[in-house]
């Protein structure tokens, strides 16, 4: 099917990368999850026969687990949007008594304080600490170990001579700890374990 700019629907929206963030991420769900809601709304929206659209929604899974999501999750938002958008009601003032609160996303554990807010005319945002900008810049603390500090890592395996690169946004040691029980757990959160294993 051809759209109004000269190109078949299917060709529309493809990532020059296939790259997301990766399920793995110390991100908020909604960071992580945000293109793929948006690649399934356009792809919903989008005036495409059932050949069109099933090619596309395997474009969409095939990202997705280039990015480790479990196909699950991409279905699940999927049925979500389709759901929303049956049942959408026109929008009035609802959210005109609305505030908004920004916190740091430092570990799924920040959604026990923010559920708090969850009855309550305050909207709640994430922002990561776990930018660029934080990993370069130098610590004003050099006497912390440097086990303590966050940032990027490298584990090397010995007998194969290959290297997994890592992100931290807190202590090194804190992950240490969890690739290890995520080791002794097989716990497919981990691509780390998940190689081991």
């Amino acid at each position: 099917m051809k759209t109004g700019y000269g190109i078949s629907a299917s060709e529309c929206y493809l990532t020059a990368t296939d790259t997301t963030i990766h399920f793995t991420s110390i991100h908020p769900n909604e960071h992580k999850l945000a293109a793929y809601r948006y690649y399934t709304e356009r792809m919903l929206n989008l005036p495409l026969n059932a050949e069109h659209e099933k090619r596309e929604w395997s474009t969409i899974l095939h990202i997705a687990q280039q990015n480790g999501f479990p196909p699950t999750i991409i279905q699940k938002l999927r049925n979500q949007i389709k759901h929303k958008t049956k049942h959408t009601t026109p929008h009035t003032n609802m959210n005109k008594n609305k505030r908004w609160v920004t916190f740091t996303y430092i570990s799924p554990q920040i959604r026990k304080v923010t559920n708090i807010f969850r009855n309550t005319n305050v909207k709640i945002a994430f922002r990561c600490r776990n930018t660029i900008a934080n990993v370069i810049k130098t610590s004003k603390d050099n006497n912390i170990p440097p086990h303590n500090k966050w940032g990027i890592y490298q584990l090397t395996h010995n007998t194969y001579n290959l290297a997994y690169v890592g992100q931290v946004s807190h202590s090194l040691n804190i992950r240490f700890q969890e690739r290890i029980r995520y080791i002794r757990n097989n716990n497919p959160q981990s691509a780390y374990a998940q190689h081991i294993l």
